[in-house]
């Protein structure tokens, strides 16, 4: 705004002369106060209630104004004679500046704005009648001015900016103290780092209390189906399907072979997910050639097909026969296809030979003596077909009962690492550092590998937290619930967790997930000179998403003006508007961590709900047709988010802007 424009006005002299004003903004080319008398014939008498609501209305612009100020800076403004407050063009963004100031000079310069006067040339007064506007006219006053003003404050604070600390908060524990779970409730958060790496995923998943059950899923309980009576219920279905044969013991004389193998596979049908069931198989003493992945021919292949595929064919190596190998005797009763769902089957079916003859023991050009762990990612930048792995590669090890230390995780897929690569390293890989397939190869080359233990994790879509067309009868899953205090505590973030905290914020944080198509696509984000290489992607530009709300801005600036305006039973109101697709991973944790209310278009980005403190509440918008998924639902009620501490609402788009804030307000 020119120098020109900033005068100060006061709201409490002048509320009927901004109305004067705002009749100009109506019209589309800003058109001066005089102009604007001349579309009477259209109108009719204003009366003298409207007068009164409007005027309500206009000194609640004051407080939000001030606000603006507060952060823009703006304490000076050039004065400018009467004769220019009624002739220049005004537009929305000079009447933003209109607000109350003790100064006599300003006081003095508006005491001649009241009803029935107004300014002409020469400074002098004429008496009139009062504002004539149509309905049509008023309303557009109302949508324009809010629309304006709400822009100009939205624009002074970052839309991504780092907020690490909210006014009005105690700040976290200091990084050396030692912490205490003061609600009794989340035993993991506690954990000192020995304890954390050391304690197996089992104990910490006990330490959770039994699912409740609103209803039982195919006559099993709530604790059956996602909590720790699922875990000993895949524990209990333990098989061995491949008997061993020979010698026990792996050769130690320099020959350079393996000993007996053995594969035993927990084969389980869950509750409401399709399929003949899913599996997780461990192998002791199993061969693999590792030289598929240094296959510059048979990499490309894949990353080609996936290319052409618009990124539909997932991006995994599919092993020839042999590529595993067992010296074991298969049970064929029990070993068939339909027992390896997706890329299980690329390594225990099509990828897996076994033979019984001892007198040929599986060549190894190296060994590997710690316990690893096999997946390949649904994909890689999606938080919530990623948090099916971090879901599943969690189960696996309470089942197997390992503990952090023991295991090394390898993303065996071709995706590179995407932005969720401190969960893999900070949770699961705290002191085996996770590997993906390239690091593997920069690992291993092109040798025969022969491991002690390796464990082919579950297939992605099979996560029990992937119920999404029906609503699911049960609560507090002490699976969930570990698993997000495992990866928070994992990277470190307890201290910023309301549990360790010895007393209750009076400031609620309202968080809106916002859904845009603001960065490019994930694949020319992440890509790399390894398997994922740039040149695959170079096609592609700014993703454009569905679901996104049309009138995104403006509701981000109604609810940070909401929150600047408003208190609920003595607590604050702090509004954050990030950007999760540009911030660090990190700090999108951080930022979950702060939240008491998050709101959003159905999309990916809610799955973030599953690190949001126990009190808090989300809100979940059904725009554009979504309103048949269940995935969000199903995952606050196994956080713990009873009752209305979940709403999902259908709602046009762009969303009612008043309905959003009545949302808002009664989860506060």
């Amino acid at each position: 705004m020119g120098a020109d424009t900033k005068h100060l006005l006061s709201l409490n002299g002048a509320a009927i002369f901004i109305l004067l004003l705002s009749a100009a903004m109506y019209t589309s080319d800003h058109r001066s106060y005089g102009n604007a008398l001349q579309e009477r014939d259209k109108t009719r008498r204003m009366t003298s209630d409207k007068v009164g609501q409007l005027q309500s209305t206009v000194s609640s612009l004051q407080a939000q104004v001030v606000a603006w100020l507060a952060h823009t800076g703006r304490h000076r403004y050039t004065d400018l004679s009467r004769n220019e407050l009624y002739k220049r063009p005004w537009k929305v963004e000079d009447v933003a500046l209109m607000r109350h100031d003790a100064a006599a000079k300003s006081n003095a310069r508006i005491a001649g704005l009241g009803p029935g006067n107004r300014q002409v040339e020469g400074h002098e007064t004429e008496a009139r009648t009062p504002v004539e506007l149509s309905d049509e006219a008023l309303l557009h006053w109302e949508s324009t001015l809010l629309k304006k003003r709400q822009r100009a404050v939205s624009h002074t604070a970052p839309v991504t900016g780092v907020v690490t600390i909210i006014p009005g908060r105690d700040p976290p524990p200091a990084a050396d103290e030692v912490l205490e779970d003061f609600s009794h409730q989340h035993a993991v958060l506690a954990y000192t780092k020995e304890a954390f790496v050391s304690t197996p995923l089992s104990i910490m998943t006990d330490a959770y209390a039994p699912a409740a059950s609103g209803h039982a899923a195919k006559k099993r309980s709530c604790d059956d189906d996602f909590g720790n009576g699922l875990v000993q219920r895949w524990r209990d279905t333990k098989e061995e399907w491949c008997q061993p044969k020979g010698s026990a013991t792996r050769e130690v004389d320099g020959t350079g072979k393996a000993g007996a193998s053995s594969l035993q596979c927990y084969f389980l049908e869950q509750s409401e997910h399709g399929g003949d069931g899913d599996n997780l198989c461990v192998l002791e003493n199993m061969s693999i050639d590792l030289a598929p992945f240094s296959d510059e021919v048979l990499t490309k292949k894949v990353m080609t097909e996936y290319k052409a595929s618009q990124h539909n064919d997932q991006a995994y190596v599919h092993f020839a026969k042999g590529t595993v190998q067992a010296q074991c005797q298969l049970d064929n009763a029990k070993y068939t296809e339909k027992k390896f769902p997706g890329w299980n089957g690329d390594w225990l079916w099509g990828g897996l030979d076994a033979t019984p003859d001892h007198h040929q023991r599986l060549h190894c050009d190296m060994w590997e003596d710690r316990t690893t762990l096999f997946v390949e990612r649904d994909t890689f930048a999606n938080m919530y077909h990623d948090t099916e792995d971090f879901v599943n590669a969690y189960l696996a090890l309470a089942i197997l009962e390992i503990a952090v230390k023991d295991v090394q995780i390898i993303l065996s897929d071709l995706y590179p690492w995407g932005p969720f690569e401190s969960i893999w390293q900070q949770g699961f890989g705290a002191v085996n550092p996770a590997l993906t397939a390239w690091d593997m190869k920069d690992t291993y080359g092109t040798k025969r590998v022969c491991f002690k233990k390796g464990i082919i994790g579950i297939y992605g879509p099979a996560s029990p937290f992937c119920i999404m067309a029906t609503d699911t009868g049960c609560v507090n899953s002490p699976l969930m619930r570990s698993y997000s205090d495992f990866i928070i505590r994992g990277m470190a973030l307890q201290r910023y967790t309301y549990p360790v905290q010895r007393k209750a914020s009076k400031v609620v944080v309202i968080n809106w997930m916002a859904r845009r198509s603001s960065v490019k696509w994930p694949e020319r984000s992440f890509c790399d000179d390894h398997y994922f290489k740039c040149t695959f992607f170079e096609h592609l530009k700014q993703r454009s998403l569905s679901r996104v709300v049309k009138n995104d801005d403006q509701v981000v600036a109604a609810l940070r003006i909401l929150a600047e305006e408003q208190k609920v039973e003595g607590k604050s109101l702090f509004f954050m508007d990030a950007d999760y697709n540009v911030l660090p991973f990190e700090m999108q944790m951080r930022y979950n961590l702060m939240t008491d209310v998050m709101i959003g278009p159905h999309g990916a980005g809610l799955t973030h709900q599953m690190f949001l403190p126990d009190r808090a509440r989300l809100i979940e918008l059904f725009i554009d047709g979504s309103s048949g998924n269940r995935h969000f639902h199903n995952m606050a009620r196994w956080r713990g988010r009873v009752g209305d501490m979940y709403q999902g609402v259908e709602m046009d788009n762009p969303v009612p802007i008043k309905k959003v804030e009545e949302l808002v307000l009664g989860a506060v």
